[in-house]
């Protein structure tokens, strides 16, 4: 840190001196060298800040939802079949776990609640939840970019950038308490 801060102090130095050559007066060290603004560079209105709110409204729920339609669909035998056999789940039993809790998820609390582990669980919820995060993940790294563009989402790229962010709390649902 220490490096990067002499660095940055003596790239100040350097292009101060230079300037104070031209004008012919000697510029201060502590002068403050502030960013250009770009011309196309402007504050956000109210209209363009609550649209930007409004498209992170929903996400978890989306994603939630599109988890649990892909885990009930038969595209994703090849994927859960394996899954089920090694936790030792019932594959019909779960499915239908799923399909009764995909109208739980309303938001990120009802998509956190199907994906955390809680030791007061019984055990075939707990290993219920431990194969949705498996199958969760399988979807949101290879299924996800298709679902985001052949579905009627509004704000597909905001989608795109946020599906990292999703896996990463789906791998640790204790922290899933936000996407911001």
């Amino acid at each position: 840190m220490k490096f990067l801060k002499t660095k940055i102090t003596k790239a100040n130095q350097i292009g101060l001196a230079s300037s104070s050559k031209k004008s012919g007066k000697k510029a201060p060290l502590s002068a403050k060298i502030t960013k250009p603004k770009e011309p196309g560079e402007k504050k956000l209105t109210k209209r363009e800040a609550r649209k930007i709110a409004k498209s992170y409204k929903n996400i978890a729920k989306n994603f939630g939802r599109a988890i649990c339609s892909f885990t009930v669909s038969s595209t994703s035998d090849d994927y859960l079949i394996p899954i089920t056999e090694k936790e030792g789940v019932n594959l019909s039993l779960f499915r239908e776990y799923i399909e009764q809790r995909k109208e739980e998820i309303n938001g990120i609390e009802g998509f956190r609640r199907l994906l955390l582990v809680d030791p007061a669980d019984p055990p075939d919820i707990q290993q219920y939840k431990r194969c949705f995060q498996k199958i969760a993940e399988v979807f949101m790294k290879y299924f996800s970019v298709n679902w985001i563009f052949s579905g009627r989402l509004s704000y597909q790229m905001l989608y795109l950038k946020l599906r990292f962010k999703i896996l990463r709390r789906i791998q640790h649902p204790e922290l899933f308490t936000f996407i911001k």
